[in-house]
């Protein structure tokens, strides 16, 4: 019930946002996009934690620290292009300087290692610790993708 829970709320709270994202860039041909094959494996890793409520949210505190690093920078580069970001996703994400928003990343990833530290037991540590080691692997694949491309 958890895991239901948990992919109800990833759905409902990062699709609306992302499609609006989209939509003020003018991206209007979303299912010709081809997405990268870091991009696909970053996915195809979080998926596979669907099943396990430990790993998910483990998996989700290290992506929020992920993206954390990189939401000012993208918000800055959406406002140099000369998109509002006074609303919508940024808004709530990758602002949490900007005293004026409401922005809570620093509280999505505590909440999350929050859930973790409820469930974890010492015989889990260890596998928890090199599953989010190698999502952080393939974020640094990612990261390192978007910066060349």
């Amino acid at each position: 019930m958890k895991i239901i829970i948990i992919k109800a709320t990833l759905l409902l709270h990062i699709i609306p946002l992302f499609e609006k994202v989209l939509d003020d860039y003018g991206v209007e041909q979303r299912e010709d996009y081809t997405p990268s094959a870091i991009a696909i494996k970053l996915e195809e890793f979080l998926k596979a934690s669907f099943d396990d409520y430990m790993l998910i949210a483990a998996l989700l505190a290290v992506a929020e620290q992920e993206v954390v690093l990189f939401s000012p920078v993208l918000k800055a580069n959406t406002e140099a292009v000369g998109l509002e970001t006074a609303n919508g996703y940024y808004f709530f994400h990758g602002t949490t300087e900007d005293e004026d928003l409401e922005a809570s990343d620093d509280d999505h990833e505590d909440d999350l290692w929050y859930l973790v530290n409820q469930v974890i037991d010492e015989e889990s540590y260890q596998g928890l610790l090199k599953k989010c080691n190698q999502y952080c692997d393939l974020w640094y694949e990612f990261w390192n993708y978007q910066l060349a491309n």
